[in-house]
Parts: structure tokens; C-alpha cells; sequence
């Protein structure tokens, strides 16, 4: 259906951000359809709840915003420049269509970041957002190797699109065939990586899954792990906010340059590897690779809430922000913001940008004690300060709760001194 007529009737002023969105509404974007090479353009408009017609279901993005440089591009919103770092150019150029328009959520264009009471809303609708939307799609980056984001083309580029099902075996097959070569590839391509994850997930279901690598060479194989570590380091598995939204996803595809898979896929492989399932029948495989698999970790965590959330049972606040304190925000408020829609409603904490730091995390610190009717929150927190300007008595939820805290706290209810 040609959504052009109801972009014109939405899109009314020339710009980026005409009116606050009010209550019960949203900004959404249009991506405009153009060439690989072309500038990133985008009609971003306002709708209600209630007011989304079908015709405009729209995909959310999830993505790591990366630090402003010299280096910013600059996109089009509703014909005004914007400036937005390479990260999200690279991602919406891979989602953008060469003849029809894509409709996202986007964070950094949706919500008009320079306006606090805008944001200190819209940030509370993220949950919504995020579990409204009929796919998110995390992106990973631009792949391997050093590209420029045009990469000197004018066309799209080609997309290799797995399934996790028996149409993957295309893929694998000529993976297979390629690096088996008596002369393997010069380089690791982003397909390649996701084959790879492809037959390492077999081994939930073949008893040795992995004959098909028998033939590749050792170095090879180090190259291939290499592969799929630079997808497993990438900046989106160490921020805060992309746990909210690959848990409450209806749907998520992962975007590693112009490879792609449903997030099953990594999950499969993730939970294999926590079981140590898999380690004894990567034979073949050399130690130093096999440890490429331990930064699964951070993939299981997340999947493990996403199926805690499908038994519709929600974790405490105090659980979320001790499970995933390593996890970085660049506002420090967000450390524990960016969880709150994945909590029980036991707490009344809400998102307030007028808060400092120091004011959020105090509150948030008495709110878990109202509601447990405990001082749990106390516990493990002896020297984990970054913050000089917190009470002695707040944790510093900024700070990484050590595994050996993680170990002890559960034990602590058992304690008793009388």
C-alpha cells in the first residue's frame, strides 16, 4: 500500500521536531528509499497509540549510539540537517529500501533529545515501544574489516538473510566448500560467521554435528573464531539500554554488516555453550578459539529474562541492576532507567531527568527498601563506590557488582545473628 499520501497529511511543518509529543503518542520515521550511496533522508512524524494504522507497523532499532566525533555524519530529518553518529548512519543504510519506505522507530530521531520533559516521557514509553514493534532489529555494526561507510558503490548491497531453518544449508554449503579449498578466502565475510554459528547449533540435535568442519584447516578455523568474536565484542552487548529491548522484542533479527539472522540463532548456540553442551564435540577446535564462546554469556542473560517475560513472571529492580551493572550507559541515570520496564510494579520509580545522579540513585535505593521490606540492598556493596558524591548508605548502582557479591547475597537470608 503507498503509505506517500498519509506521510503528507502526518508530516506538516519543515521540522525535525514540530510539537512535543504529548500523551499517548510517538514519533515514528519514514526512511525515503535511495541507492547504498545516497545521504540518509527521513520524514519523521507524530502518531497516537490508538491512531497507528496497520499500514504503518513499524520495526525499532537497537543499536549502540557511539561517542559524537569530528566524523558525525549528517542525515536529513524532514528536510532539516541532523547530525548523528556513523554507527546509525551504517544502520540505517542497511535497512533502508532502494523503492519503498521503512518505517522505524529510531531513538535518536524519534525523541527530540535536547527537550528533558520530552525525553523523561518517552523513555517511560520505551517498553511499549519496544514490545509494540513487529521486529527489532539489533545492529552489531558494519561487519568485518575497515569500510568506508559509501564503500564506493552506488547499488545496494547484497544481503544474506539465514532463517534458521533447512533454507540455511545453501549458505552453509558453499561456506563449507569455500574454506575447505586447498587456498582458503582471503578474508572472513559476515555470512561466513553466521554459517558458522549455523552449525554450531546443531549440536543440540546431531550426535557429532560438527563433522562438517573436519577438512578446514587449523588456521582456518582461528580465523573463522576470530570472525565471530568481533561480533561478539561488538559495543551493543555492553550497553544498558539494549537489554530492554531484545526482551520485550515480539520479534529480533541481529545485523552483523549485510548478514543477518533471527536472534534464535545466537541463542541457541548461547545456551548450548552455558550448558557446556557443546565444548566436548569441538574436537578439532583449539582452546584458545573454544573461549571465543564464553562471550555467549552476555547473549544468555539477556534470553534467559526474554523467556522469564514469555512465562509472564517480571524480576525485582534490585535482580536487573545487579545482573546487569557491567553494562554501560553515558548517562549514569540510565543504569537503572533503561531497566525499569522490565521490572514488577512493586516500585513506583519512574524516569525523571530533572533528577541528578546522586538524587535518582537515592531514590531508587529507598524504593527497593519500601518495597522488600528489607535492607538486601545494602548488602554487597562495601567499597563499590565510583561516586564520591553518594550518601554511605547508597550503592553506587554506576559500579559493576562483583561475581563475588553475586556468589554471597543469595546465602545472606539464611544469616542470622540472633
Amino acid at each position: 500500500m503507498d503509505i506517500e499520501p498519509l506521510l503528507k497529511y502526518f508530516v506538516s511543518k519543515r521540522v525535525p521536531y514540530p510539537e512535543p509529543s504529548g500523551s499517548h503518542q510517538i514519533r515514528l520515521m519514514a526512511l525515503v528509499p535511495g541507492k547504498w550511496s545516497d545521504g540518509i533522508s527521513c520524514e519523521v512524524f507524530r502518531v497516537s497509540w490508538e491512531g497507528i494504522p496497520k499500514m504503518l507497523e513499524y520495526k525499532a532499532l537497537s543499536y549502540a549510539w557511539g561517542l559524537p566525533s569530528r566524523n558525525d555524519s549528517t542525515v536529513l530529518v524532514n528536510d532539516c540537517p541532523v547530525k548523528v553518529t556513523i554507527n546509525l548512519e551504517q544502520a540505517l543504510k542497511y535497512e533502508r529500501s532502494p523503492d519503498k519506505y521503512v518505517i522505524l522507530w529510531v531513538d535518536a530521531l524519534c525523541i527530540d533529545q535536547k527537550n528533558n520533559s520530552e525525553r523523561t516521557f518517552q523513555v517511560s514509553q520505551m517498553g511499549r515501544i519496544y514490545s509494540k514493534a513487529t521486529e527489532v532489529v539489533v545492529f552489531l555494526g558494519h561487519g568485518l574489516g575497515e569500510r568506508s561507510t559509501t564503500r564506493g558503490r552506488t547499488k545496494q548491497l547484497d544481503q544474506y538473510r539465514f532463517e534458521s531453518t533447512s533454507a540455511d544449508t545453501l549458505y552453509t554449503s558453499r561456506f563449507l566448500a569455500r574454506w575447505k579449498a586447498p587456498r582458503i578466502p582471503r578474508r572472513v565475510t559476515e555470512s561466513d560467521v553466521f554459517c558458522l554459528i549455523s552449525i554450531l547449533s546443531r549440536a543440540r540435535h546431531l550426535v557429532d554435528p560438527f563433522a562438517s568442519l573436519n577438512g578446514i584447516s587449523q588456521v582456518a578455523l582461528t580465523a573463522l573464531f576470530e570472525g565471530l568474536r568481533k561480533l561478539l565484542i561488538s559495543r551493543w552487548w555492553d550497553r544498558i539500554w539494549v537489554v530492554q529491548e531484545a526482551v520485550l522484542a515480539k520479534a529480533i533479527t541481529v545485523r552483523f554488516g549485510n548478514a543477518s539472522a533471527p536472534w534464535e540463532l545466537l541463542a541457541d548456540v548461547a545456551g548450548l555453550c552455558s550448558q557446556h553442551r557443546i565444548y566436548s564435540k569441538l574436537q578439532q577446535v583449539s582452546a584458545s578459539d573454544i573461549k571465543v564462546l564464553s562471550l555467549l554469556s552476555k547473549a544468555t542473560d539477556i534470553n534467559v529474562l526474554r523467556q522469564t517475560w514469555r512465562q509472564n513472571e517480571k524480576p525485582s529492580l534490585l535482580f536487573v541492576l545487579r545482573k546487569f551493572s557491567s553494562r554501560q550507559a553515558s548517562d549514569e541515570r540510565d543504569k537503572i532507567y533503561a531497566l525499569l520496564g522490565l521490572c514488577n510494579s512493586d516500585i513506583p520509580l519512574t524516569p525523571d531527568y530533572s533528577r541528578t545522579t546522586t538524587e535518582a540513585y537515592r531514590e531508587t535505593t529507598i524504593d527497593i527498601i519500601r518495597a522488600s521490606n528489607t535492607l538486601e540492598v545494602l548488602s554487597g556493596d562495601v567499597g563499590r563506590k565510583n561516586r564520591q558524591d553518594l550518601p554511605s548508605w547508597v550503592p553506587d548502582w554506576s559500579a559493576t557488582f562483583g561475581d563475588h557479591d553475586r556468589e554471597r547475597v543469595p546465602f545472606l537470608s539464611q544469616y542470622n545473628a540472633c
